[in-house]
């Protein structure tokens, strides 16, 4: 975190104004709370088409496919951490992030995790908002949100288990070289797809 970073305990209008700037889209939310990965270089105007789809949700179902480097993972991240902070009171998210190994996915929940223990900032403006579980394969929130980690093909609780269904599921880099090599695999990976990630989503039908 830059060490310049306001935070001024006295000055309440100043953090309803840190606020109201952060609230604007993921990539301020990112300069103002994330700066070692958000502040390296100038947004590019794709960034803020991608930032405006990942804060869409009427967007039930996007693909977004770029670059090794072009900051998917970590808008995606920027854009987790910012629902869980600012979705209206009563809003939860029940998400899973799903890479083509789980402990690939557990990386991407653990940033994630690391902001919202030990973020100064975040802790300042928004308060600590762990919840009750903490593990780095699934943690909650106060709010109660849920987030797990899952690898390609591994069962998704939600509905049956939980009583709930995902409000997004992430596919992240769930397919390689290594894990489409036959046809077979392709296939397999084709309907767990459509038989497991697809029914977990809230207004699947």
């Amino acid at each position: 975190m830059n060490p310049d970073f306001n935070i001024n305990k006295n000055n309440v209008s100043e953090k309803e104004r840190v606020l109201e700037l952060a609230k604007k889209d993921i990539i301020s939310f990112g300069q103002l709370f994330l700066q070692e990965d958000f502040m390296k270089s100038t947004p590019a105007p794709y960034h803020y088409e991608l930032s405006n789809l990942l804060l869409d949700d009427d967007k039930k179902r996007s693909c977004i496919i770029l670059p090794r480097g072009h900051a998917k993972s970590s808008l995606v991240k920027c854009a987790l951490l910012y629902k869980l902070y600012f979705n209206p009171e009563g809003k939860k998210e029940f998400m899973a992030w799903v890479a083509e190994e789980q402990s690939q996915a557990i990386d991407h929940i653990k940033y994630i995790q690391n902001h919202i223990e030990i973020n100064p900032a975040l802790n300042y403006y928004f308060g600590d908002i762990r919840g009750n579980k903490w593990t780095e394969k699934e943690f909650t929130t106060s709010r109660g949100d849920r987030i797990i980690a899952k690898g390609t093909s591994q069962r998704l609780r939600g509905r049956s288990q939980l009583g709930l269904r995902y409000t997004k599921i992430i596919l992240d880099d769930f397919e390689s070289e290594l894990n489409t090599k036959t046809p077979q695999r392709r296939t397999e990976i084709k309907e767990w797809v459509m038989s497991t990630v697809e029914p977990a989503l809230e207004n699947s039908a």
